[in-house]
């Protein structure tokens, strides 16, 4: 299952599409603190996470659920979504642990290949 976390319901809708004409499970929220909620609920096997958004940003609740990683040693893959293009900001992911990076708007193609090369096809995870 992939969580998606952004704060604007068309991204919402695009990045379901294109996860669901790739057969993946997706499931939404609206802004990192409701991330790290279903982060601890969901298990998700790879998260989507915009940085701008209201109540928690990106940058935090990657910092959260990274947190709560350590306690049971599981490691999520985050990709950052963003608008955000500088290399600085690339660089604010990585620093907050985001595993990569992609930019907004996002073409499907690319945005499956990237998801593939971090999902282990051998775990069963990925298509679920």
């Amino acid at each position: 299952m992939i969580l998606i976390v952004d704060d604007n319901p068309i991204n919402q809708k695009v990045f379901q599409t294109v996860l669901r004409t790739a057969n993946y499970d997706a499931d939404v929220a609206a802004d990192g603190a409701q991330a790290v909620e279903r982060f601890s609920s969901l298990k998700p096997d790879l998260i989507l996470m915009d940085v701008s958004m209201p109540v928690m940003d990106g940058y935090d609740a990657t910092r959260a659920i990274r947190s709560l990683e350590d306690a049971d040693s599981r490691h999520t893959p985050i990709i950052a979504c963003t608008a955000l293009t500088a290399e600085a900001d690339k660089k604010l992911c990585f620093q907050s642990g985001m595993d990569d990076y992609i930019s907004k708007p996002v073409k499907p193609e690319h945005l499956l290949s990237l998801i593939s090369s971090w999902l282990d096809d051998s775990k069963g995870l990925v298509g679920r």
